[in-house]
């Protein structure tokens, strides 16, 4: 579908819910182009707990991108990983689908948070005890965020879970360091803004 094609089918949606009287079951998603989130929370996997600091942006809530730093400063102790940087995509591919057959729930708290499953491809690079920037790989997952205050703008606690495959994770021999395979599971409170609306 054409960028005008799918904005007309947007528009249409849209004024077919105004001119019912209708709940805008798109929340403003469809007004608010663009939307970034910064957040504070910890990452839990191979090499203990780690606090983390997450940059998110967000396209009509349906493709965005990520910078994530994990950093084990405040908790050195005989952990191997210190810090592990990591960015990539994410793909949610509920809301458009949902909202423009008439299948939201009519709850912003329901219809926001079923809509933000996502699934997450990213690349990933660590820093061990004994070296640098050693370990790279890539990284695959599945996040969801809670609005706690049902709407874009605030506050939101995100939920990621995935697996972290390092260059050596195929290899017949493969070694023994953090990147080879490895499970994460990540809780971020975060801020959200809509920074382009449309008007």
């Amino acid at each position: 579908m054409s960028d005008n094609a799918e904005t007309r089918a947007l528009e249409e949606r849209k004024g077919a819910e105004n001119a019912s009287d209708e709940v805008d079951t798109s929340y403003g998603r469809i007004d608010a182009r663009f939307r970034a989130l910064v957040g504070l929370g910890a990452v839990a996997g191979n090499g203990g707990l780690r606090p983390s600091v997450e940059l998110h942006g967000r396209y009509y809530e349906h493709v965005g991108g990520w910078l994530a730093l994990e950093d084990n400063a405040l908790f050195r102790n005989d952990a191997q990983l210190w810090r592990v940087a990591s960015a990539g995509v994410q793909w949610r591919p509920l809301f458009f689908g949902r909202w423009l057959t008439g299948r939201e729930f009519g709850n912003a708290f329901a219809d926001l948070t079923l809509d933000s499953l996502a699934l997450d491809l990213g690349g990933f690079t660590a820093q061990t005890r004994v070296g640098g920037w050693s370990d790279v790989g890539f990284q695959l997952g599945a996040a969801v965020e809670i609005p706690l205050l049902a709407k874009l703008d605030g506050p939101w606690l995100g939920v990621r879970a995935g697996m972290r495959w390092g260059e050596r994770a195929f290899a017949a021999n493969g070694g023994s360091t953090y990147g080879d395979r490895a499970a994460y599971v990540a809780l971020t409170l975060m801020w959200s803004h809509v920074f382009a609306a449309r008007h």
